[in-house]
């Protein structure tokens, strides 16, 4: 049974919120939270955006991102563009992605990978690459922040996108080849793009592969330990010896996932990409991408494989995904002050929140009669 204290305490609550609600429906707030725009062009509600892009963040509800602090480098060249940092709220951990190597190889044993036997042809680290900004947008739908990196071998260009709303990722439709497809969570992903350009091919012959080698590893507080799970339930850790292919999650995509120790059957965040990437020249064509994996000290690296694809450019998609940011639902009084948060600055959706409170007090002050009764 429900004490009168209890309902004491949520009416004063329901009070207190009533007066929040009304004081800022009838108040000008001067910053709104980011919102859909009207046109293509920042608003002053989006302004927060690009300050957190020029200092090389990232943050939603869901997680916060790091990546080079714009501000902090010389103009027109930063350092650590590939190493980034993302850290899910209220999960206990870290998870660095870091795009670390491009490497173009024999396949002596035609398996699709690089591995023992192979020969290595070439291999480019990311992080020795003359980087540079090349643009920051704020739209409709995303914020995106991209950078050219240029080496004597190939250009790359890398975006990273946060998406408002769940956004649908799919091959063009005037492409060659199977189609693919995939919803990018929005708010709680990070998608990027890594596009490799002008590569200058050491085997001409086009019998060469290419790999681009992205290092992933979780950081773990003391209180927990995660584990990386793969689509066909197989988990390792960092400190496990293991490698092989990656099964897929489904006939378009592949999945590591992250997981607890104690519970490794919910995935509460992954790192997803494509089973293909697409090249473009003067058309566009959709190859297939060859997964594997091995664990390392310093971390997982992951092989994303494809076969030599002469003058064109090719395109890799993987995004990280937050699927649980932990604790418990909102409860009833806080999903009132979320309702205003995302209604931003309309008078309807102000009185609606008003009458919503006045129906919360109602509703109280009727039990608090009943239960004197």
């Amino acid at each position: 049974m429900v004490k009168r204290k209890s309902l004491a305490a949520t009416g004063t609550l329901a009070t207190l919120i009533l007066t929040i609600l009304l004081t800022a429906t009838l108040a000008t707030p001067t910053l709104a939270t980011p919102t859909l725009a009207t046109t293509n062009q920042p608003t002053t509600s989006q302004t927060p955006w690009n300050e957190m892009l020029q200092r090389g963040r990232i943050g939603t509800d869901y997680f916060d991102m790091k990546f080079a602090d714009l501000l902090n480098n010389m103009p027109g060249s930063f350092t650590n563009v590939t190493y980034w940092t993302i850290t899910p709220r209220n999960l206990g951990f870290k998870f660095n992605m870091h795009p670390a190597y491009i490497i173009e190889f024999n396949d002596i044993n035609g398996n699709g990978i690089l591995d023992d036997g192979d020969v290595v042809l070439r291999n480019i680290s990311l992080s020795n690459m003359i980087w540079r900004l090349a643009a920051i947008g704020v739209e409709n739908d995303k914020v995106w922040i991209s950078f050219n990196g240029i080496s004597s071998s190939l250009n790359l260009t890398v975006y990273i996108r946060v998406y408002f709303n769940d956004a649908l990722i799919a091959s063009p439709e005037s492409a060659t080849g199977p189609g693919y497809s995939t919803v990018v969570p929005g708010l709680r992903a990070v998608k990027v793009d890594i596009v490799v350009n002008n590569y200058n091919w050491v085997d001409g012959g086009g019998t060469s592969k290419l790999a681009l080698v992205v290092i992933l590893k979780c950081q773990q507080e003391a209180e927990y330990e995660y584990r990386y799970r793969l689509a066909n339930g197989i988990t390792f850790s960092n400190s496990d010896e293991a490698s092989g292919f990656v099964p897929s999650i489904s006939e378009d995509e592949s999945e590591i996932g992250l997981v607890m120790a104690g519970n490794e059957h919910e995935v509460r965040a992954r790192f997803r990409w494509f089973n293909y990437a697409l090249c473009s020249d003067t058309e566009q064509r959709v190859v297939s991408v060859t997964s594997y994996f091995n664990v390392t000290e310093g971390g997982v690296e992951l092989q994303l494989c494809v076969d030599h694809f002469g003058d064109s450019e090719v395109s890799f998609d993987p995004y990280f995904a937050v699927l649980s940011a932990g604790g418990e639902g909102l409860p009833a009084e806080a999903g009132l002050l979320l309702l205003y948060y995302v209604a931003g600055q309309s008078q309807v959706a102000g009185m609606m929140l008003v009458g919503a409170a006045v129906l919360l007090i109602a509703g109280v002050a009727t039990a608090v009669y009943l239960r004197r009764r």
